[in-house]
């Protein structure tokens, strides 16, 4: 590159994980999550006041255990859908946009004008997008994550929540 300082680039790739998948579906809506705690709190709360044997297959326990399972199941059946190839993610950012691509030739541009904020976890940079959506960028993917975090500081100014350490 002629003006490293002119037009910065950060390029990464890495292989997306079934912990990266629970994590970015976390992150997508986390509110449903508490939804989940609720319900499960109601549903055991409720159960309290049976006190005589009920012979019903639904009780406290066996609900929540069922509800627990079921959102395990979508995340893991999300991931196992997912080819080896479009495992296999590569990201480039410009100082224009975010790019990201997978082994099967994939590929989305996302303008830093369509985030609406960024915020930095332990182990991943999240974008958060107009009108709506989310992209999960782990920073294992990135060799520079200093240049990664510095990059979108610079792109997105005050919309860009990092944390104060490394």
């Amino acid at each position: 590159m002629s003006s490293d300082d002119a037009r910065p680039e950060i390029t990464g790739e890495t292989t997306v994980t079934l912990w990266d998948q629970f994590k970015a579906f976390y992150w997508s809506a986390p509110w449903l999550w508490w939804v989940l705690a609720a319900c499960c709190l109601i549903i055991f709360l409720s159960s309290l006041g049976n006190d005589e044997d009920s012979d019903t297959f639904f009780s406290a326990p066996v609900m929540i255990g069922l509800f627990v399972l079921l959102w395990v199941a979508i995340i893991v059946i999300s991931y196992w859908r997912l080819s080896r190839e479009q495992k296999q993610v590569r990201y480039r950012l410009t100082t224009e946009r975010i790019e990201i691509s997978d082994g099967t030739g994939a590929f989305v541009a996302i303008p830093w004008t369509g985030i609406r904020r960024c915020i930095e976890t332990r182990s991943a940079l999240l974008f958060r997008l107009r009108p709506s959506g989310l992209r999960w960028l782990p920073k294992r993917a990135f060799g520079d994550v200093m240049g990664l975090r510095g990059l979108a500081a610079q792109c997105l100014g005050s919309k860009a929540k990092l944390r104060r350490s490394q």
